[in-house]
């Protein structure tokens, strides 16, 4: 049995009260800490997931910037041979040349586009998921305050 004294002391009457009730805040503390755990090894995962996807992202832009430059350096040349070989009579070669790598260009223009239309996307989707693990980590803060503060209270 538990007796409340008037300075607001707990003494116990039975040592078997006692240790069940150490027992009880014993099993609390663990099943919140297991909880804690889970949270914070999930929102490692998140994080993880949402670096590779930023990754893939950065490495598909940089491919694409260095296959923009190529294409720009090409259409410069062809422009060039297309220019110096003005007089000769065959320039339709060259003309087609050139068209072909303007489509090229519009395709990848294209391309670009729906990329950053997609990666804007992405952004915003991570934003969310980085707000969401945020909330997580106040939550479990705030679980750890608790906690701390329930074992100052039995001590």
């Amino acid at each position: 049995m538990i007796i409340f004294r008037g300075d607001g002391i707990l003494t116990f009457d039975d040592n078997n009260e006692l240790f069940d009730l150490m027992n009880k805040i014993s099993s609390e503390i663990n099943n919140k800490f297991d909880g804690i755990h889970f949270e914070i090894t999930t929102m490692k995962c998140a994080i993880s997931n949402l670096n590779n996807k930023i990754e893939k992202n950065n490495t598909i832009l940089e491919q694409i910037s260095k296959d923009l430059s190529l294409f720009t350096e090409h259409k410069k040349l062809l422009t060039e041979e297309l220019i110096k070989n003005k007089q000769n009579s065959d320039t339709t070669i060259l003309n087609d040349k050139l068209n072909n790598l303007e489509n090229e260009l519009t395709n990848l223009s294209t391309a670009i586009s729906n990329l950053s239309v997609d990666s804007s996307h992405k952004m915003t989707t991570l934003s969310n998921d980085l707000n969401f693990i945020t909330h997580k980590m106040q939550q479990a803060e705030k679980e750890l305050f608790n906690i701390k503060n329930e074992l100052k209270i039995i001590d």
